[in-house]
């Protein structure tokens, strides 16, 4: 099971990734956007053996531009998005010394995932940036999650995030805050990406069994204590 974790800079994918991983020493974490520069993998594991890779991927931050250059190429208006998206990525524009090199290697992870969390900071008003990004990773032809992070917050609004979203056609959104965790958010975003990568449900219901394993250890050590 392959998950990338896409969205625009500075909206806790990588603390995303840390809870998902139960590690707080992966990536580094900073409330300056573009903190992370390239595609870091991590695993789930059970008795070492993996039972996901979650990638971690570049925000993009010019998500505007990167629209345009990929539909400036279009020569027929019922050319495939998916096409238009292999196009840009083959392009001098998305190499490593272009100014859209992260997004497009942040679009080329996506491409090679079974399920994209799309992490949006529910603080944040959706703006035409955000549409923007949706639409260019609507292109990978990959399932998509909305996931909303930060909803804990007093200044979040779920509510307006779940319209836009489904303005654009994308109705499953899950609540799943990277900060303030719960099982149930973390069951919640296993049942939706269950949903959308069937071929994936043995990895998925390890990864649930490992979950429960671990919380029973746990509970048993505080009582034990």
């Amino acid at each position: 099971l392959r998950i990338a974790v896409v969205g625009h800079a500075n909206t806790g994918k990588t603390s995303l990734l840390q809870t998902l991983l139960r590690r707080r020493d992966f990536g580094t974490v900073s409330p300056t956007g573009g903190t992370t520069r390239s595609v870091t993998a991590g695993e789930i594991l059970d008795e070492e053996e993996v039972l996901a890779i979650i990638l971690d991927t570049p925000g993009l931050e010019d998500s505007i531009n990167l629209r345009n250059m990929i539909e400036s190429s279009r020569t027929d208006r019922r050319e495939d998005p998916r096409s238009l998206l292999d196009r840009f990525l083959a392009s001098p524009a998305a190499r490593d010394s272009n100014e859209l090199a992260m997004e497009a290697s942040s679009l080329e992870a996506a491409m090679n995932a079974d399920v994209l969390l799309y992490a949006i900071d529910a603080r944040d008003e959706p703006q035409p940036r955000h549409l923007d990004e949706l639409a260019v990773l609507g292109m990978t032809a990959r399932p998509l999650i909305p996931l909303l992070n930060f909803t804990a917050r007093p200044e979040a609004d779920a509510d307006a995030w779940r319209d836009a979203c489904a303005r654009q056609g994308l109705h499953a959104t899950v609540s799943f805050d990277a900060i303030v965790f719960d099982d149930a958010g973390e069951a919640r975003l296993l049942d939706a990406i269950r949903t959308l990568a069937p071929a994936r449900d043995d990895a998925i219901d390890a990864w649930r069994r490992l979950r429960r394993s671990e919380r029973t250890n746990a509970l048993a050590g505080a009582r034990e204590v």
